[in-house]
């Protein structure tokens, strides 16, 4: 028992950024997932992007969500990128 603990210990300690970076991607991925699909966030995000960012201008609602789904875009691409090598280290 001991000995499985050391070893998992050693692991944690030594794999310390992979074990982060692939931590930091899931909840990334995770936190952009909730803010789309659950309820209505997504929404009021969007429009306290109209109002605040583009100033309720002509299609302020259609660029507000274009924007939010571009940093959205880029977020779960980088949130990928992390899990992915991660994986790939932690798996080397």
């Amino acid at each position: 028992m001991a000995a499985s603990l050391h070893a998992l210990v050693n692991y944690i300690a030594y794999y310390l950024q992979p074990l982060l970076g692939l931590l930091a991607g899931v909840l990334l991925i995770g936190a952009i997932a909730f803010v789309n699909w659950y309820g209505t966030i997504k929404q009021h995000i969007v429009a306290w992007i109209s109002s605040n960012v583009f100033r309720g201008h002509i299609e302020s609602e259609v660029s507000a969500d274009g924007l939010f789904m571009a940093v959205s875009g880029f977020g779960v691409m980088f949130g990928g990128l992390w899990i992915v090598l991660a994986m790939l280290y932690l798996t080397h």
